[in-house]
């Protein structure tokens, strides 16, 4: 069964950044306040990624979030889920093994102002890798869009034998391509990225790996 991540923390855990003070909350099948106006700034205005009737889909209202919060606004979300409850399996054509013991995580986004300084990405990561593996799960799967950034954070293994995976978006058709990584790899990676500070209240709220 999915866990919600702030029941470990006893409600929302406030984060100390480079000197700014930020909030770590999670939800479970529950839209987070704020994910619709941070969706819609950087997959509809600033990429033209997404239709404004794509920005929150059906696993939404299902899947788990991890959500970080700068003066009560959104900057950082993404989404995990049981890959079974995911868009992945149609969307690849992948069935049996290539899903056994996997999760999925999807729309990792940071607000514009706050990717250069705050290692923000690598927090999303830990927490929903970090979840997955608690879940019971042992691999991810995702889809990008670009390989060069997601290996800047880790080694993944990127599954060319699928179908070529095409999204409709809001200006053109974008490819995708499906990766697989093991949790907890992907998890020790992304703490290695992250802000001292933050691996402390890590440490002091149970939030690590067993």
């Amino acid at each position: 069964m999915l866990q919600e991540i702030h029941t470990l923390t006893k409600g929302p855990l406030e984060l100390d950044i480079d000197g700014e003070r930020f909030t770590l909350k999670t939800y479970l099948s529950e839209i987070p306040v704020g994910l619709f106006e941070l969706r819609k700034m950087v997959y509809g205005e600033e990429q033209a990624f997404l239709k404004e009737d794509q920005l929150l889909l059906p696993e939404d209202y299902t899947c788990h979030h991890v959500c970080v919060y700068h003066s009560d606004i959104l900057v950082a979300a993404m989404v995990g889920m049981p890959v079974d409850q995911s868009p992945y399996p149609e969307m690849t054509g992948a069935t049996g093994d290539e899903l056994q013991s996997c999760y999925f995580s999807s729309k990792g986004i940071v607000h514009p102002e706050y990717r250069s300084r705050f290692r923000l990405w690598p927090l999303l990561t830990y927490l929903t890798f970090l979840h997955g593996s608690n879940s019971g799960y042992e691999d991810n799967l995702s889809l990008f869009e670009n390989k060069s950034f997601v290996e800047l954070l880790m080694d993944v293994e990127w599954l060319s034998h699928l179908p070529d995976v095409f999204y409709e978006g809001d200006n053109h058709r974008y490819q995708l391509f499906p990766a697989r990584v093991n949790l907890k790899y992907g998890a020790e990676e992304a703490w290695e990225v992250l802000d001292p500070t933050v691996q402390n209240a890590m440490q002091e709220n149970r939030l690590t790996l067993a």
